[in-house]
């Protein structure tokens, strides 16, 4: 179908197992190329997003008469990874970048875009109604929705199967005409940060940076999004004091849930964490607040069972005084139940960031996990200005702990003066790295923020459109 249709683009709104039912079987290999009829399909290239997966193909049609075979086609493979059946995504923000991202190589000359999920219907039918309503608005400036869904039941079945689907649809659609994602070349991000901040509103007499950051803060759309969240876990009566704050506290939904360790009278697996998204994976991060004393076993055990390999600790904003929950030297070697944190040396990164590097081993497990941690030692103060002098140096300690975390596996530290340069961090695909401040919030944010937009700039040059980052449009 896809080659004699003459399509270039394949999009998929499915995973392969989903409440622990198969929904659909994979039609790709996992490497080099395989025989499908007369079809020969062999994958070039792999790029993991935290919210989707971009293939690329090469087709050719043996033909059995002939012994030349056809000419290769590319085909373009989009698959949104985190979009349940009979469900809807959380925020329509990744789905609108996916969508933009599923037709940039898609021309009216081409064939069909061929759309599935499971059935076929209730996804699929979403992401129709998305992609070709955006369009829509962007030509004619109107919209249908009801007149379009219509339309395209009437050629096939129960697109839109739920209500919420047909609701998504409609938060998709003015989250686009409210503030259109937008991708900005590198190069020209400079330009654009300083149009944000430059440029004010006429309505309100605020910079566009700041009404950006407002609307983020208050909900997307205007909606906020509190009341719709559950803290349950956070605020049962038994783990309220695990938390430094009651106001900065996790969601149920991506929680870290801990394994229940009955031999030490533990029936919770409740900790102050949460699983954060990343340039990559949905759970690449975990920001947690810094550990109470009542609590540094818990803080241990998550480093353990998620086999996290990078700690990233920045100090306190009011320059409240933190006990260290790690070993500072050889005489401090930290036993915690059946882990051990084995001390091996310590260096720095920079004037402001201390590298400490640690084995944790375990008395149940035949097994050893080196982790590093980066101390933080300086940081602006939460309500203070920056000035000339906090600003340019806080940026400049961000994106030297950020290129550490991207660079490539096969480079090294540079060393500083007399100091022995630290290992390079073992960051496996699948670990998450954790930030830790005093309640989990503000410091940590910014630095999930500034990898992320880093891993984006370094990961576009493998894009033909070259390096990118995703901003939403707001001037």
């Amino acid at each position: 179908m896809i080659w004699e249709q003459n399509s270039n683009i394949i999009v998929m709104t499915s995973q392969f197992v989903e409440r622990a039912r198969r929904k659909c079987d994979q039609y790709w290999p996992d490497e080099g190329s395989h025989l499908y009829g007369n079809v020969l399909v062999r994958i070039t290239s792999q790029h993991q997003l935290a919210y989707y997966t971009v293939r690329t193909f090469c087709i050719r049609m043996l033909r059995r008469k002939k012994p030349i075979s056809c000419k290769e086609r590319v085909i373009f493979h989009y698959q949104y990874t985190d979009w349940a059946d009979f469900d809807v995504p959380r925020t329509p923000l990744p789905v609108l970048a996916f969508v933009r991202a599923s037709v940039i190589h898609w021309r009216d000359s081409d064939g069909p875009i061929v759309v599935h999920c499971s059935a076929g219907v209730g996804r699929t039918g979403t992401y129709i109604c998305i992609e070709s309503l955006i369009r829509q608005m962007n030509q004619e400036h109107v919209v249908n929705v009801r007149g379009f869904l219509e339309h395209i039941r009437q050629q096939r079945m129960k697109l839109v199967q739920t209500d919420a689907q047909y609701a998504f649809i409609h938060d998709a659609l003015s989250e686009h005409l409210m503030y259109p994602l937008h991708t900005i070349a590198y190069f020209q991000f400079p330009f654009y940060v300083s149009a944000l901040r430059n440029s004010k509103s006429p309505s309100t007499g605020q910079t566009y940076l700041e009404c950006q950051f407002r609307t983020i803060t208050c909900g997307f759309s205007g909606r906020r999004w509190d009341p719709e969240f559950d803290y349950s876990s956070a605020r049962d009566p038994d783990n309220m004091a695990k938390n430094r704050s009651q106001l900065h506290i996790p969601l149920d939904l991506n929680r870290v849930n801990l394994s229940y360790d009955m031999s030490q009278g533990r029936t919770s697996n409740y900790i102050n964490a949460s699983l954060m998204p990343g340039y990559r994976r949905l759970d690449e991060f975990i920001v947690t607040q810094h550990p109470l004393e009542s609590t540094v076993r818990d803080f241990w055990r998550m480093v353990w069972e998620k086999n996290s390999p990078l700690i990233i600790c920045f100090p306190s904003p009011d320059q409240a005084e933190l006990d260290d929950f790690w070993p500072v030297d050889n005489s401090s070697v930290r036993e915690i139940g059946w882990l051990r944190i084995g001390f091996i040396r310590k260096g720095q990164l920079c004037d402001s960031v201390i590298n400490y590097e640690f084995l944790l081993s375990s008395t149940r497990e035949d097994y050893a996990l080196p982790c590093h941690l980066w101390q933080v030692t300086k940081w602006p103060e939460l309500d203070a200005d920056y000035s000339e002098e906090t600003a340019p140096r806080s940026a400049l300690d961000l994106l030297l702990i950020c290129s550490h975390l991207v660079q490539p596996k096969d480079s090294s530290i540079p060393s500083q003066s007399n100091v022995a340069p630290p290992a390079p961090v073992n960051t496996s695909p699948n670990s998450p790295s954790n930030c830790v401040d005093q309640n989990g919030s503000v410091p940590t944010g910014l630095e999930q923020s500034s990898l992320t937009a880093a891993a984006q700039f370094v990961s576009g040059n493998a894009n033909s459109h070259g390096p990118t980052i995703l901003v939403d449009e707001s001037v």
